[in-house]
């Protein structure tokens, strides 16, 4: 039933794959355990979230019966363009390989078929055996050969228009649709192709972490997929025993003195060695205790050095009331990870703003602002 289908298609032709995916043997290779884990993955150098972030995200919004087929009925199931034969003096065309032809299904299939012509490059890089991809570590993420391309604004929004009028539904629920259908087609059916090799599994894989973006960044999220908790504390005996939603952790001077620590870098060095499992991987913010711009520099680097996930907390302003923000500039030209803590105003994240603004793409950085103690 159109009501159910997407509900069962995803648990039996999806979830069942990812799971695979996860245990089989065949699939361990670094590049595609970290496309398949975490909340992020880089790409090229770009940030994207990771497929099941973006699977989570899509299929908890409302908008997730924007994907829920109007009808079910025979759907060609391979609908590429290579499966399309056009006649251009009759004007005219004819499907071939129907071989895979479905008696009943959902059209949806089909519009994913041809997204898979249209935006994944899938005729290019399934014919290049190797050299497709390659992991260069968790900070770096993967290089990947840039096979898939976007159509034209004008050819997307005609294949979206002629779906439209066949799905019954709306030009923006086709796009969405498409994404969605051509993102799940990679993960479910090309890696466990006979001759696929692990580089076009891995490229599957990242064409689809592009797609699912793509159609994540259509819906309305629910507010909890925008939220991360992160525990608040000196004590390093209660870091393992953190709930799994803890996405983060950080510390403060203040809370450091309140717990009797004397010894701030060691205390520091502990933490990161608590951390165990999935923790390891999680942002951790220490702050600077110096209240002088020079001295903060000197802290901050020496805290950065402790560890990839360490964010250094500066406070935007210091208790004399000079403004950071040329240190914080300096510090993520360095590459220092930041979490600028204390911040009250626009005015104050508008320095930030600025502060920020001459980096590339993919810099790391928290801005904490205090809503509480504003509205206090």
């Amino acid at each position: 039933a159109p009501s159910t289908w997407l509900e069962e298609h995803l648990q039996t032709k999806v979830f069942s794959r990812l799971e695979k995916w996860q245990s089989d043997e065949d699939f361990k290779e670094p590049g595609l355990q970290y496309l398949l884990n975490g909340s992020e993955v880089v790409i090229n150098g770009k940030t994207y979230p990771s497929i099941r972030t973006s699977l989570t995200t899509i299929l908890s919004s409302k908008d997730a019966t924007r994907l829920r087929p109007k009808w079910i009925g025979h759907c060609h199931g391979d609908f590429n363009f290579e499966n399309i034969l056009w006649n251009a003096e009759e004007q005219s065309f004819r499907l071939i390989d129907m071989d895979g032809a479905l008696p009943f299904d959902g059209p949806e299939l089909d519009l994913g078929k041809m997204f898979q012509s249209l935006v994944s490059g899938y005729e290019r890089w399934s014919r290049v055996g190797n050299t497709l991809c390659v992991y260069q570590g968790e900070d770096s993420g993967l290089s990947a050969r840039q096979l898939w391309s976007e159509p034209s604004q004008a050819e997307l929004e005609q294949v979206c228009g002629l779906w439209a009028d066949v799905l019954g539904c709306s030009a923006q629920d086709a796009s969405l649709k498409g994404r969605f259908f051509v993102g799940e087609h990679l993960i479910r059916m090309v890696p466990f192709r006979r001759k696929c090799s692990v580089d076009q599994a891995t490229m599957a894989l990242v064409v689809a972490t592009v797609q699912f973006a793509e159609a994540r960044a259509m819906v309305e999220s629910p507010w909890f997929t925008k939220v991360d908790i992160y525990a608040d504390g000196a004590e390093i005996s209660k870091v393992r025993t953190c709930p799994s939603y803890v996405k983060g952790f950080t510390t403060n001077p203040s809370l450091c003195r309140a717990a009797g620590i004397t010894d701030y870098q060691a205390f520091c060095a502990k933490f990161l060695e608590t951390l165990e499992g999935p923790q390891k991987g999680m942002p951790i913010s220490f702050e600077v205790f110096a209240d002088d711009l020079p001295t903060m520099e000197k802290q901050a680097l020496t805290l950065s050095r402790l560890g990839r996930g360490v964010f250094v907390k500066i406070p935007v302003v210091n208790t004399q009331g000079v403004s950071t923000c040329s240190l914080i500039e300096r510090l993520s030209r360095a590459g220092v990870k930041i979490n600028v803590t204390a911040v009250f105003t626009k005015q104050q994240i508008d320095g930030l703003a600025k502060a920020f603004s001459p980096h590339n793409d993919g810099f790391s950085a928290i801005v904490s602002v205090f809503c509480g103690r504003i509205s206090d």
